[in-house]
């Protein structure tokens, strides 16, 4: 056992010295293969290019993973996969593919279920390849760019046309015209909100000049599309985030500083008719964008309590509605139930509800258990990448579980991605070095510069 040099810490006040953690591979074919499909999911490149749609070049980028996983050479293991995680997961799955079964609308039930495999594949993926210091730093460079490039859009769009409504509503909507995930106002603002707290966290304690630039350029240009969005949802979803941070974390200076943000731009840049949609939301009765999603809820409520096991089946709340539960809509429609726990409850059941649940608080946990082993090896602190990227990834959680409470963003990509980052995150932290260790700033951690590793 070895001891760490105090004055190897005074000669590297900014930077790392040595990693604790195994280096692991860089560049191989299921890395590769997974960077490209998170960027054609973001940029939704089949739709921008008709050319690729005959393609299929997710299910080749997906295939690309999988092949570079048989032949990657046999390395040191790291952590062990979460085998908590992974059964919550499996029981979703099971109950999802029973209420399928016993659908009144198949048609819509089985796609559904493909897109819940194939996120379920995805995070499988990002948490066996993405597991070392060096390729999270790229994945999580590689998404914030993707959604640095959709917020600029979007703000750009309005900076150009103002406001094109008569209420005064903000044009900045969607990311390029792209669809599904972005494929509105709200789903967007939701979009931006999951990303943000991962973006601040990283960009407190960042020490290169070029990368702190680019993620403090990131957060602001991603904190005002979400506001110009004019999605509730997602400003609701962001204050939950400091209010969350401020008790989970010692580090509050970008919590304060992003808190204060939200405050002084929803005050005074925020369009009037945004602020108005604001307003109305503490008198929902009046507001009929806000009563019609509380009809929604309470027809979803309708569906579990018909169907209380294993739901009306997934991807059915929209036609059950339509044919049975539309209640008082004269033009029944295939709505959605903008909530992700109503979408769980009706379309799933308890049975569905219950790991889904469980999984969420699964993944908070195991980022908590992230940044308290780093702790205990003495790593905590804004210095420590893998330290911010734990809490950054804690917050995004938090973000998406208090946003998908008004959005249906179940079969949505930001959990999955957040889900695989966390499981890599903590196999990485699993096995650090024993012969190395991180030199922290010794006017930081005062009491760490000299300790045994």
């Amino acid at each position: 056992m070895t001891h760490s040099d105090p004055s190897s810490s005074v000669g590297s006040q900014a930077e790392t010295a040595a990693t604790p953690f195994p280096p692991g591979a860089r560049w191989d074919l299921a890395f590769i293969g997974i960077l490209i499909y998170l960027t054609i999911e973001y940029t939704r490149l089949p739709q921008m290019l008709p050319i690729l749609q005959g393609l299929h070049v997710g299910k080749i980028a997906i295939a690309i993973c999988v092949l570079g996983l048989l032949i990657a050479p046999r390395a040191r293991p790291n952590g062990s996969l979460p085998f908590r995680i992974n059964v919550a997961l499996l029981l979703f799955l099971l109950v999802d593919f029973v209420s399928a079964w016993f659908a009144h609308y198949p048609e819509a039930a089985w796609p559904t279920l493909i897109d819940a495999i194939k996120w379920a594949v995805v995070y499988f993926l990002v948490g066996r390849i993405v597991t070392s210091s060096w390729r999270l730093r790229i994945f999580a460079f590689l998404l914030l760019l993707l959604n640095f490039k959709l917020a600029q859009f979007a703000v750009r769009t309005y900076l150009k046309y103002g406001t094109v409504t008569q209420s005064g509503e903000s044009v900045a909507m969607v990311g390029a015209g792209t669809t599904d995930f972005f494929g509105n106002t709200n789903d967007f603002g939701v979009a931006m909100c999951v990303v943000l707290p991962l973006a601040a966290c990283l960009s407190y304690g960042e020490k290169k000049q070029l990368p702190r630039l680019f993620l403090l350029l990131s957060s602001g240009t991603i904190l005002v599309a979400m506001l110009l969005s004019g999605c509730r949802g997602a400003l609701v979803g962001a204050c939950a985030v400091v209010l969350v941070g401020l008790v989970r974390t010692r580090q509050k200076l970008p919590l304060v500083v992003m808190g204060s943000l939200i405050v002084v731009s929803t005050v005074f840049l925020l369009p009037k008719g945004n602020r108005e949609r604001l307003r109305s939301a503490f008198s929902w009765e009046t507001d009929n964008t806000a009563a019609l999603r509380v009809g929604f809820w309470k027809a979803g409520w309708r569906m579990f309590l018909d169907h209380p096991l294993v739901g009306v089946g997934p991807g059915n709340f929209g036609p059950q509605y339509r044919d049975r539960y539309y209640g008082s809509d004269p033009f029944p429609r295939l709505w959605a139930p903008h909530s992700i726990y109503i979408q769980a409850l009706s379309e799933s059941g308890l049975l569905g509800t219950i790991p889904m649940v469980t999984l969420w608080l699964l993944a908070l946990r195991l980022n908590s258990q992230t940044r308290k082993h780093l702790r205990e090896l003495g790593l905590e602190g804004n210095r420590v990448f893998e330290h911010r990227l734990a809490l950054g990834l804690e917050l995004s959680l938090v973000a998406y579980m208090v946003c998908g409470a008004f959005l249906t963003v179940l079969y949505y990509p930001h959990l999955w991605y957040l889900l695989g980052m966390s499981v890599g995150l903590h196999r990485l932290c699993a096995h650090p070095q024993p012969e190395s260790r991180v030199a922290v700033p010794q006017e930081m951690e005062m009491g760490l510069a000299s300790a045994r590793t």
